[in-house]
């Protein structure tokens, strides 16, 4: 087991009445590996990871615009979390950007943030070299590197579809069967990255808005690995790649099928620092 300090985790007031089950399982895990958890009040929905801010290699936090497509109802504006009083709880003071984009479709890779070119149609104002040129800067990354959006994903989110290992290879959803894969296999290719298929199977899912069979959306803290799971036969070659992949964590299930309809699952519903 590695001895690293793990960072706090924060979670939103409206996971553990929402998802009992999948928070309860979370929390003992966090208890086991005596990770530090806050639950943050006054949130409107569960997934902190898309509106809180996101953390720069410098240690600054920059906060992107949180107006995403798929809220643009009615419903979904009322969705939205005003974090005013949580930045001031925690004395958080974050550069503010312009541009919109979630915080689950950022996935950092040595000095590389790959996201999908969903934040192109999201930022339709900006020329995309302009638009590049100031993620790229605002992110404190040498490259940004645009991946071909998941058609089956309403979010479009990156942390959907890969994991970065380190900054030379990502662990990305068996797409093989999918049109996607050989788009997204030149783009990797390009961004000079290898990468490990973990097991994906969301094929027998109702509608394309649950994410039950994707395994790649884990929590990956120092020492701990949380994995989602959904009692499919996959659940246990995901675990035992996991524990091969990571021999120093302690790679722990996390039954979330209450979760996962709702369209995300561990790294969505969680934020650290």
């Amino acid at each position: 087991m590695t001895t690293t300090h793990s960072p706090t985790v924060y979670v939103a007031d409206t996971l553990p009445p929402r998802y009992p089950g999948v928070w309860a399982a979370m929390k003992q895990a966090f208890l086991v590996a005596a990770v530090e958890t806050v639950i943050l009040p006054g949130t409107r929905d569960v997934w902190v990871r898309d509106y809180l801010p996101t953390v720069l290699p410098s240690g600054d936090f920059v906060q992107f615009r949180y107006a995403p497509d798929y809220l643009q109802t009615e419903s979904g504006q009322r969705s939205i979390t005003d974090t005013t009083n949580i930045y001031a709880a925690q004395g958080w003071q974050p550069q503010l950007s312009e541009v919109v984009l979630d915080g689950g479709n950022l996935v950092r890779c040595g000095n590389q943030v790959l996201l999908t070119d969903k934040v192109l149609r999201e930022n339709a104002g900006w020329p995309p070299q302009l638009l590049v040129q100031q993620l790229t800067r605002e992110l404190e990354a040498d490259r940004l590197v645009l991946l071909p959006t998941d058609p089956h994903d309403f979010t479009g989110h990156a942390d959907g579809m890969l994991h970065a290992l380190d900054e030379r290879t990502v662990l990305v959803n068996d797409y093989r069967r999918e049109k996607l894969w050989p788009a997204l296999r030149s783009v990797l290719l390009d961004a000079g990255l290898d990468w490990i298929f973990l097991p994906y199977n969301p094929y027998r899912n109702i509608n394309y808005d649950d994410a039950t069979g994707v395994y790649n959306n884990f929590l990956r803290l120092p020492g701990l690995i949380l994995v989602p799971v959904f009692n499919k036969p996959e659940d246990e070659v995901a675990l035992r790649q996991l524990e091969q992949i990571f021999p120093k964590h302690r790679v722990l299930p996390v039954l979330v099928q209450e979760l996962a309809p709702a369209g995300g699952l561990l790294h969505c519903v969680t934020w650290e620092y």
